[in-house]
């Protein structure tokens, strides 16, 4: 029996096109983000598994999980499980429903009044791009292996 390499690898590209559309579907196809700002809120760096580090903005009765995106100096080991009171706090939100994955960016905000900001947000970033990291990188290795099958079935013949 011949082992067929390409297949194996055209398996695995359809898996990782599965992967990121598991990884996309709570955003949607929204591109855009909405600006949102508010006078007061608390912030919390939070990092659920060693890789992932996020922002937890309490603001009254909302709170919106934010992306470290931009924000490296902020969310070090040190400040991990810190809570941080912070003013004039400016977001982009993707949608404004409160959920349990990052569904924002924390662009500017004070803390004991100096301005902080986010240098890597511009006003035509595509928000979708930043959040949904992990769809991003299954579908750079969908392409990988898609590639890697097609290699396979070329030397084949």
């Amino acid at each position: 029996m011949k082992f067929k390499y390409y297949i194996i690898s055209l398996f695995f590209s359809l898996f990782c096109i599965l992967l990121a559309g598991i990884f996309i579907a709570p955003y949607g196809l929204n591109f855009k983000g909405e600006e949102q700002s508010f006078n007061e809120a608390i912030m919390l760096i939070s990092s659920p598994n060693r890789g992932e580090r996020k922002i937890k903005l309490e603001t009254g009765l909302r709170s919106y999980w934010l992306s470290c995106y931009g924000l490296d100096d902020l969310c070090k080991m040190e400040n991990i499980n810190k809570r941080f009171p912070i003013t004039n706090a400016k977001i982009l939100l993707l949608n404004s429903n409160e959920t349990n994955f990052l569904n924002g960016v924390l662009v500017s905000y004070y803390k004991n009044d100096i301005f902080y900001s986010n240098k890597k947000i511009t006003k035509d970033v595509n928000l979708l791009a930043i959040l949904a990291s992990n769809s991003v990188f299954c579908l750079k290795l969908a392409v990988f292996f898609l590639l890697l099958s097609l290699f396979f079935f070329i030397k084949r013949i």
